[in-house]
């Protein structure tokens, strides 16, 4: 059949379908909008050292978030968000920032739908406000969650002064003095504001967001080889933002280091895991148990192709350990490129598909992580047993030392009486010969003798 080919029709149920299944919290969401920025970065060819993003933050008296905003100094005219802004599921989002060892154009936004559904799902309205090339554009999303641009900042040309009293970014006089050196000097910028944002269980407060967002695996690359500072209110410094530098299990300094074959068995199948690019997984310890504890989130596995983060599983849905104990310990990362090169990337890369792959894949990572859990097992056990060795030579010291300074004592009174003739306690045949049928003797007598 010969058919004049048309462009696809989206309802936009379709992103309220898609839109629910993202799951944001706001650590999450924040994350998208740095990836992003660093996506926008990396298209300019900028160093990692000069990519700065800011995250500003307002909360009430009480801790609770009030607005979420993130800037960088990149900024697009009207041509870019027409062909990238705008556009849902475009795949060839992944080949507009960067080029790998091969020449294949690689970007850590994926199809580039993180960051619009996060400001589409969270907020009440929300909008990014860009200015470039001396023009400044605002587009984002109303209450019925419809989008397109700002009217009052619809590609209009203006100065960089301008741009920043309307963005409203000169409001925040505090912001404005930290930063007007860096405004003037790049002379444009992007900022993603979002309104009245949705509640989210953990969330919701400065630190448990803080926390949950230096440990996500999507922004700890981020914020470990990018400079990302932090704004709260209106009064406070901008802060570099950290991730936590865990201290190695005694004894498993590490990483342990493993390759993956190039084909694994799994399921009665032989399955072909690459031919070229190797898969290499490299696990690290802790001294403090993770799962449970304020770095829970990095008690997982990245896996990871190269740009960034492609799935992030926790070792404990990884699979059962027989020493599970052990694996509360463990964290690590995977170079997997070749799950992202045949397709197996989630819209959000959250996860990888479900395909025998992907179950081969992490059933390896569960054999890996099991080897390092036995090895820590095995050492606790000798440990263990030296420890015990050691407590029961204490032990029989203690006793020596007791029975040296006591049994003299004891067999003198005991056995050869205080008078130093035989008898228990006495010197005479009758006094240690005790019968309890002579009535004559009494009870008490007999008990202490």
């Amino acid at each position: 059949m010969s058919i004049k080919a048309e462009k696809p029709i989206i309802d936009e149920a379709v992103l309220d379908l898609i839109g629910k299944g993202f799951k944001f919290d706001h650590a999450k969401g924040i994350a998208e909008l740095l990836k992003n920025s660093v996506d926008a970065y990396n298209l300019e060819g900028t160093p990692d050292e000069q990519q700065i993003m800011y995250i500003f933050l307002n909360v009430n008296k009480n801790n609770l978030i009030q607005s979420i905003e993130v800037l960088d100094f990149v900024g697009m005219d009207r041509g870019k968000i027409d062909a990238a802004f705008k556009r849902w599921f475009d795949p060839t989002a992944a080949k507009k920032i960067s080029k790998d060892k091969r020449g294949n154009i690689k970007t850590l936004g994926g199809h580039g739908n993180g960051g619009k559904f996060y400001m589409r799902e969270m907020f009440k309205t929300s909008r990014l406000i860009t200015y470039r090339n001396k023009k400044l554009n605002s587009f984002g999303f109303n209450e019925d969650k419809e989008y397109g641009f700002d009217t009052n900042m619809n590609n209009i040309e203006i100065n960089i002064e301008s741009a920043l009293e309307i963005s409203g970014l000169k409001e925040n006089f505090n912001l404005f003095k930290q930063l007007k050196d860096i405004f003037f000097n790049k002379k444009r910028f992007t900022i993603v504001r979002g309104v009245q944002h949705k509640s989210v269980h953990k969330t919701n407060y400065l630190k448990e967001l803080i926390n949950k967002l230096i440990i996500h695996p999507q922004a700890r690359r981020i914020i470990q080889h990018k400079k990302v500072y932090l704004i709260i209110g209106q009064n406070s410094k901008a802060k570099r933002l950290a991730i936590p530098i865990l201290s190695p299990k005694k004894g498993f300094d590490g990483p342990f280091e493993y390759v993956c074959p190039r084909s694994l068995e799994f399921e009665n199948e032989n399955i072909k895991m690459y031919d070229n690019d190797q898969i290499r997984l490299k696990l690290f310890t802790s001294e403090e148990p993770l799962k449970g504890s304020k770095y829970r989130g990095m008690n997982s596995i990245d896996f990871l192709s190269d740009v960034g983060v492609i799935a992030n599983y926790e070792i404990g849905r990884i699979g059962h350990f027989r020493t599970y104990v052990y694996s509360e310990f463990i964290y690590g990362e995977c170079q997997a490129q070749v799950m992202e090169d045949q397709g197996y990337v989630t819209n959000d890369r959250n996860e990888f598909t479900s395909a025998a792959k992907t179950n081969a894949l992490l059933n390896w990572v569960k054999e890996c992580i099991e080897d390092l859990c036995e090895k820590m097992d095995e050492k606790a056990k000798k440990e263990k047993k030296k420890i015990n060795l050691k407590k029961t030579s204490e032990l029989n010291e203690l006793l020596n030392r007791w029975k040296n300074r006591f049994l003299q004592k004891l067999v003198r009174e005991r056995l050869a009486g205080l008078g130093g003739n035989l008898g228990i306690g006495g010197s005479d045949k009758e006094s240690w010969n005790i019968d309890p049928n002579k009535k004559r003797k009494k009870k008490a007598d007999a008990k202490k003798k």
